[in-house]
């Protein structure tokens, strides 16, 4: 196991390498590419398209981590950050790994503040303008649906409904700009992230409207790449050639052999065990391999969306049933049974669940819920079906799996509060 000493050297390097545009720091580019170079119409795609790539990349450090503390996935690893994170208690060590979403969310703002600044008023027409407004949307809408606090351009803590209030903003010139000048998917996916962020923010009546504009086919993707280490597939990589992640002893890996729902496919290798040495390796069968994309917004998101305003902010909850059992019967599955409105929240949560397993969805699903895994069902079930500490045999040595009492947001990471004193003195 690493050793905290060798760590915080990496950490040191770590911080460095950050760019430190995400910490409120100029930074001098010693490079063959001087940074004025890139104040060009013709370098705009390139600078907009590594800015997608930096989001694909936060995505990929984040989403690993956040399933397994949902509960898509089980931490039986040998490294303690994976048992921390299955126990719902991530620490500041821990948290250094999501240090790239920080970066994704400062570079945003940069590239558009290049953007603003190489093409004036003709951003309004430009389509790689609209990209590094989507991208930068989907930047804040994960920093939102994952941390604890909103932490902007090195300033201090704020609510971290903050990120999600700029996600909407970016989202909306996104929209704007995508209407005149295309590309069509980049507008749609507009509505589809816009939608997602007000119904964070409560504004129902306008995500829903939103997600009226998306198709139910409609997906926008996550780009993975299996030649670059960096833009792997982390699902693919740590559950099926690492095992550090399973899906073993999770309410998906039971429903899934209950009902062989095929959104949720798995498969064992005999004699494949977890890291941890605590038995059997089940593995995802939904990424096939380190290419595998995963998807930033899609349709079937929309109708869920849908379903869950009328569940929970009319008294037609049974519209809202009903949305989700077509997607149910669209997958070939029985219908899910309610007598009441709060068993129509239920079957929605579990639906939910099942439709965007493993998207790193359901940490700002918790959020939205009541910012806590108390009276989750997916959580119920792992806190149910995993062994008791007498009878576990992985490496922690004793595990212990909390039902309530789960946090449902990231941590500061050690750098950020190593270079950022506005975070020291309010976090």
């Amino acid at each position: 196991m690493m050793t905290r000493k060798i760590r915080a050297l990496r950490l040191a390097v770590a911080a460095a390498a950050l760019s430190l545009p995400a910490l409120g720091c100029d930074v001098v580019n010693p490079g063959q590419i001087l940074d004025d170079d890139l104040n060009t119409e013709a370098a705009l795609r390139i600078v907009v398209n590594g800015l997608g790539g930096d989001v694909s990349v936060a995505q990929t450090d984040l989403g690993w981590n956040l399933n397994v503390m949902t509960g898509d996935m089980s931490g039986t690893s040998a490294y303690k950050t994976r048992f921390q994170h299955w126990q719902g208690r991530p620490d500041a060590e821990d948290a250094d790994e999501y240090n790239s979403l920080y970066k994704a969310v400062a570079v945003g703002d940069l590239a558009i503040e290049r953007i603003k600044t190489v093409l004036g008023g003709g951003e309004a027409t430009s389509q790689v303008a609209a990209e590094a407004y989507l991208w930068t949307g989907f930047a804040n809408e994960m920093a939102g649906d994952a941390f604890c606090k909103a932490v902007i351009g090195g300033g201090a803590p704020q609510d971290r409904s903050v990120y999600h209030q700029r996600a909407e903003g970016y989202f909306t010139q996104a929209i704007g700009i995508a209407t005149a000048a295309g590309p069509a998917n980049v507008l749609t996916a507009a509505y589809g992230g816009r939608a997602h962020v007000r119904a964070q923010l409560g504004k129902w009546p306008e995500a829903v409207a939103d997600a009226a504009r998306v198709p139910t086919s409609f997906q926008f993707d996550y780009k993975k790449d299996a030649a670059a280490s960096r833009e792997w597939n982390r699902i693919f990589y740590e559950n099926q050639t690492r095992v550090n992640i399973n899906i073993r002893w999770t309410w998906f890996h039971d429903y899934a052999q209950r009902t062989s729902d095929p959104r949720v496919p798995w498969r064992t290798v005999a004699g494949k065990t977890a890291a941890d040495g605590s038995g059997i390796q089940v593995m995802q069968n939904k990424y096939a391999n380190l290419g595998a994309d995963i998807a930033a917004t899609k349709g079937l998101e929309m109708r869920l969306l849908e379903a869950e305003y009328y569940i929970t902010q009319t008294s037609n909850w049974a519209t809202g049933l009903a949305i989700v059992n077509g997607i149910r019967t669209a997958a070939g599955m029985p219908a899910w049974t309610a007598s009441n409105a709060a068993e129509a929240f239920t079957a929605l949560k579990l639906e939910r669940g099942i439709v965007l397993w493993l998207e790193s969805r359901r940490m700002g699903d918790l959020y939205r819920w009541g910012g806590t895994a108390t009276g989750d069902p997916i959580i119920a079930a792992m806190y149910q079906l995993t062994p008791a500490p007498a009878v576990y045999s992985g490496g922690a040595g004793g595990l212990v799996i909390p039902q309530d009492q789960r946090a449902v947001c990231m941590p500061f990471s050690l750098i950020l509060l190593g270079t950022n004193e506005n975070v020291r003195a309010g976090g």
